[in-house]
Formats: C-alpha cells, structure tokens, sequence
C-alpha cells in the first residue's frame, strides 16, 4: 500500500489505481476476455463488499466507497462507454 501524507497523495494513489483498473477491464473485454455483464458483476462484488463492511463495521470509507461504486457503474467509467 502507498502510503500518503496528505489527502492529495490519497487521491492520487486512489485515481492511480482506478485508471490501471479501468485499462485492465477495457483490453481483458477488447480481448473477448471478459463481457460487459461480467464487468457488471466485478462492480457489484466491489460494491457488496463495502456495504458489507460498512455494515459490520460502521466504517463510513467503506460506505462511501460503495456509493462512488454504485455511480461509476451506472455512468462514470469508460467501460460502460463501449
């Protein structure tokens, strides 16, 4: 993990790795690798999973996490533009 000492390096480090995640879905459906359902359900595990964190552990990161999931899944990423 990178470790920041401002919320500016977090940020970074943050839309760092969501660009080389959104690259990695775009060539593994180019490839025929992955469909975009299958894209859809990486979202929803992504977003399960902090839900259900968020509701263990009342972590409020975890749930905002999982409403800045819900939005990018819905009309904020490049994958769903193909």
């Amino acid at each position: 993990m990178i470790k920041s000492d401002t919320g500016a390096d977090a940020a970074v480090a943050g839309i760092s790795a969501l660009s080389l995640v959104e690259a990695l879905l775009l060539q593994l459906m180019e490839k025929g690798v992955l469909s975009g359902d299958e894209v859809d359900e990486a979202f929803y595990a992504a977003i399960d999973a902090h839900q259900t964190a968020y509701c263990d552990y009342g972590d409020i990161i975890n749930k905002r996490v999982a409403e800045k999931l819900k939005i990018l899944m819905v009309n904020g990423n490049s994958v769903k533009l193909k």
